[in-house]
């Protein structure tokens, strides 16, 4: 739920912001499942899985972390980054705009 309507309605409803901070972007929760977030597109999206073609820049988290991150997104990245806690293949400073996207509401 909050991949597919939270943050699709939030990318919905900030689609300006979003575009600006552009990229296409995969979230890999360990044990759970992975997402796409697209904001290079007219419309943001975010899809299940991978899209079609190389994601730029791949983030991959443990779950228990992940819900640390949610707590205060903007904060909680920069320390889950420099503990080792967030993995970031592609674009690191890219990486760093995708928690704004949960501080959209």
């Amino acid at each position: 739920k909050l991949f597919t309507e939270d943050l699709q309605g939030a990318l919905q409803r900030n689609s300006v912001e979003a575009r600006k901070l552009g990229g296409v972007y995969q979230i890999n929760i360990s044990g759970v499942r992975s997402w796409t977030i697209d904001l290079s597109r007219e419309t943001p999206s975010v899809v299940e899985g991978r899209l079609n073609g190389r994601t730029p820049t791949t983030i991959s988290i443990e779950e228990s972390d992940f819900n640390t991150l949610l707590t205060d997104p903007e904060n909680e990245s920069v320390k889950l980054f420099r503990s080792g806690k967030i993995q970031v293949e592609g674009n690191p400073v890219g990486a760093m705009n995708v928690p704004k996207l949960f501080g959209f509401k």
